[in-house]
């Protein structure tokens, strides 16, 4: 237990360089900068001052309380860790039907990120799915937001709250036709006294469970808000031949500027970057970005550890997201790590590729990284990290290649074919994803 808790604190710190550029109050800051936090903090671990706590005392003591079975002081020390009952308005604003044919966009967000989203359902112009996140406001004194009835919209004026989040949603069903948009309702702190602070974080796991319940199609694209798709992967939202236990990896990159690259030529001229891979390497180098650049035909890849591709796939090979992980970090590693664990196989699609622009930091990437984040936050996560891997049953080569940490993508993949690792022997796949921009959207 104790060598688990320790690796998974060291993945988890790794974490903080998948998220955004710095900006002046966000990202990952050395120990001697942060300042002296008082953490907001129940359960047994209160009486040790926050800047001498020894985290691997503080992992010993929280395994010794599991295996006693003190599940109500666990909580009270690392949050809940079973799904949290959360007011879920499905399909609470509903376009066309798109029935049963095509790839189901899904994706999730906060009502700021509403605009983003607006954008994205439009450039894909297939079926889209989104859960939208809202966080009610629960006052001293009288009903909180989350109390009003969906069903009694026509006899009850709703209240700001959920007004607003109920016209983003019309707005994104106006934005693509064939959108469905579901709302998840956070918890009310009023009704919940006694839980901590990271039971009310960004449920994002539990809304990204939301969105995929609520898409119609057999496929589904998992995307998260920030990203536009290209134009030729816009083109096959009718659908794709896909083996069973078998994803399509869409290459991520990310750009400076306004305006997001649509097609390759566009993508060459904006000088655009694979998605984070010089800042926190393990999540999408294993998608070998040297080799999609010349690829004319789908390629396997071996999955690596922390890998967090963005992909397409069938609705019945997936697994539910892991409602543990709230807030930011390892929320979507955990899910491809459990696609690995269940031996799906990952193959890049050429040619097609999401890009997103650089954004300041979210509320929650501070609340585990920044400068005024409570320093038990990541801690918290590192022991959901290490419980779900103890869960899984296939190993994984825990460490990165020194040259993932060094280099940028293209000399990441040339290292990696250097130390014997190339996948280009491995055995071609059927699937065949034709360049939707020169010819009919074909697939072998």
């Amino acid at each position: 237990d104790a060598d688990g808790d320790v690796e998974a604190e060291a993945d988890v710190e790794m974490y903080a360089g998948g998220g955004p550029r710095d900006l002046p109050d966000g990202g990952p800051h050395p120990p001697e900068e942060k300042p002296k936090v008082v953490a907001k903090e129940q359960g047994p671990f209160a009486v040790l001052p926050v800047d001498d706590r020894d985290h691997r005392e503080l992992s010993r003591r929280l395994r010794e309380l599991q295996r006693q079975g003190d599940m109500a002081t666990v909580r009270a020390t690392i949050g809940d860790t079973e799904p949290l009952p959360y007011r879920v308005w499905s399909k609470a604003v509903v376009g066309r039907s798109a029935g049963a044919c095509g790839v189901t966009l899904v994706t999730v967000a906060s009502l700021d990120r509403v605009p983003t989203v607006i954008k994205q359902v439009g450039a894909w112009k297939g079926p889209c799915s989104v859960a939208l996140y809202y966080s009610p406001t629960c006052p001293s004194v009288g009903p909180c937001e989350c109390s009003w009835e969906h069903d009694d919209q026509d006899a009850c004026q709703p209240p700001p709250g959920v007004l607003a989040i109920f016209r983003a949603a019309e707005a994104i069903v106006a934005a693509n036709a064939k959108a469905v948009v579901s709302v998840l309702a956070g918890l009310c702190r009023k009704d919940h006294p006694d839980r901590i602070e990271y039971d009310f974080m960004f449920p994002v796991n539990a809304l990204r469970n939301v969105g995929l319940d609520a898409a119609e199609t057999q496929q589904v694209f998992l995307l998260d808000a920030d990203f536009i798709p290209s134009a030729s992967l816009a083109a096959l939202a009718g659908g794709i031949p896909l083996a069973s236990r078998r994803v399509v990896v869409v290459p991520a990159f990310e750009c400076a500027g306004d305006h997001e690259p649509r097609d390759l030529d566009e993508l060459k001229r904006a000088a655009a970057k694979p998605f984070h891979v010089e800042r926190f390497a393990p999540g999408h180098s294993a998608t070998d970005y040297e080799r999609w650049w010349t690829a004319s035909r789908p390629y396997r890849v071996r999955y690596e550890h922390k890998y967090e591709p963005y992909i397409i796939a069938n609705k019945t090979d997936l697994p539910p997201y892991d409602e543990r992980f709230r807030g930011y970090g390892m929320n979507k590693i955990s899910f491809v790590r459990k696609l690995h664990d269940l031996g799906v196989e990952f193959v890049v699609a050429p040619r097609h590729f999401v890009i997103a622009r650089e954004h300041a930091p979210s509320t929650s990437f501070k609340a585990t990284y920044g400068i005024c984040a409570d320093p038990l936050q990541a801690w918290r996560i590192s022991m959901h990290w290490a419980d779900f891997e103890k869960g899984l049953e296939r190993p994984v080569c825990r460490r990165t290649p020194p040259s993932r940490m060094r280099h940028s993508g293209r000399n990441v993949a040339r290292d990696r074919r250097a130390g014997g690792k190339t996948t280009r022997g491995m055995e071609k796949t059927r699937l065949c994803l034709v360049d939707a921009t020169t010819q009919h959207h074909g697939i072998a």
